[in-house]
């Protein structure tokens, strides 16, 4: 039994079987079929081992039972395989507080957050996406201040002078991620502990329920998101949706809707409640960004059952359907933080159970909002 190999934790959910992996934090989706294949690779000794017990009804030939062999026992290799944090940096840096910052103020519903920035280059990593929140210097002190610094081609973070991590400046969207939920954890009062998983997603609600929008990159998650705002759903978080592990809800984020290029023209045909800012993007490739001021700012923790695949395709009719959980989940997990923690993990798969998938194909705006409806009914 090549117990070495096998998931700390199996899963039977909405038609497929969802394998975690400790050493990794890594999972598997697999269909039933899959899964006990690798449930008898599993069981084996060895190669003619596995051959008899796969052999119990339909005949499968030696050559065939020999390239499963393989293709399992690579696949189980992989997943027991830690990825190399080569932009994550273990050299300790100091900060340099005589050192002439740009220091800005951002008012979080009362929470006075300080951004110190060595310099514009630092500035644009973080500052565009709350820009809207932007204040005067104020008399009091801030609630917590934060450093951003660069050298040596690294990106350092500080959070009240004390020193985070430092980043290669190329993997620059870890030191996002990790300022991100440094700044949850002082508006929510909380531990990074205490957070199920962040979700690589953005969610809309109508303060009673919340709909989680997921995709690829450039699929029209945001977009679409601009466009509910502006209908009248509540934007509760744009492409990163964190969930408490305490009472599996998605927590508001304040972060400013990014919209790339080719969907301007689109942002700039909604109502006078979109406001935007435009911002070059830290990534040349993207060039200019523009950053949707969220309508509603201050909205509660709801429950979300509902996730959606977002995926745009221009002249396309809007179609709302059923979606198999393994897409959704080869969609979801892989660019999300999901807690490593045995116990939320038991927590997140559990949730699972309660989700329904859908696939949104969108390229008209009415016609979006009309199959979205039926899924979430706009605030009263």
């Amino acid at each position: 039994m090549k117990t070495i190999l096998a998931p700390n934790y199996v899963h039977h959910t909405h038609d497929v079987v969802i394998l975690w992996f400790q050493v990794s934090n890594k999972y598997l989706v697999l269909n039933d079929h899959i899964y006990t294949l690798l449930d008898c690779f599993l069981q084996s000794k060895d190669y003619s081992h596995f051959h008899q017990l796969i052999n119990t009804g339909e005949p499968i030939s030696g050559e065939v039972s020999g390239v499963l062999f393989s293709e399992i026992e690579s696949l189980l290799t992989s997943v027991h395989s830690i990825d190399p944090e080569e932009n994550k940096v273990s050299e300790v840096s100091v900060l340099d507080s005589e050192f002439p910052f740009i220091s800005i103020f951002y008012n979080f519903n009362g929470v006075i957050i300080q951004v110190c920035y060595q310099s514009e280059n630092e500035q644009r990593l973080i500052h565009p996406q709350f820009s809207y929140l932007e204040i005067e210097a104020p008399q009091i002190n801030a609630d917590c201040v934060f450093h951003i610094s660069s050298s040596n081609h690294l990106l350092h973070l500080f959070k009240s002078n004390h020193f985070l991590e430092s980043y290669s400046t190329q993997a620059y969207h870890l030191l996002q991620g990790k300022f991100a939920i440094e700044l949850l954890c002082t508006l929510t009062q909380t531990k990074e502990s205490d957070w199920l998983a962040s979700f690589h997603a953005s969610t809309i609600s109508n303060n009673s329920e919340a709909v989680m929008l997921i995709g690829e990159s450039g699929k029209g998650k945001s977009t679409l998101s601009a466009i509910l705002m502006d209908y009248g759903f509540n934007l509760l978080t744009d492409d990163l949706s964190p969930m408490l592990a305490k009472t599996q809800q998605i927590h508001h984020f304040p972060s400013a809707i990014s919209i790339k290029k080719n969907a301007f023209s689109l942002i700039d045909s909604l109502s006078e409640r979109i406001k935007y800012r435009t911002f070059q993007s830290p990534n040349s490739h993207k060039g200019l960004l523009k950053y949707v001021t969220p309508v509603n700012s201050d909205i509660k923790p709801l429950p979300c059952s509902k996730i959606v695949l977002v995926n745009y395709e221009a002249d396309s009719e809007a179609s709302l359907d059923t979606l198999p959980i393994e897409e959704a989940l080869n969609a979801l997990i892989p660019d999300s933080w999901i807690s490593p923690h045995p116990e939320h993990v038991r927590i997140f798969m559990d949730w699972l159970d309660s989700c329904s998938f859908y696939k949104l194909t969108y390229s008209e705006t009415d016609a979006v909002i009309s199959k979205f409806e039926t899924l979430l009914r706009p605030a009263q």
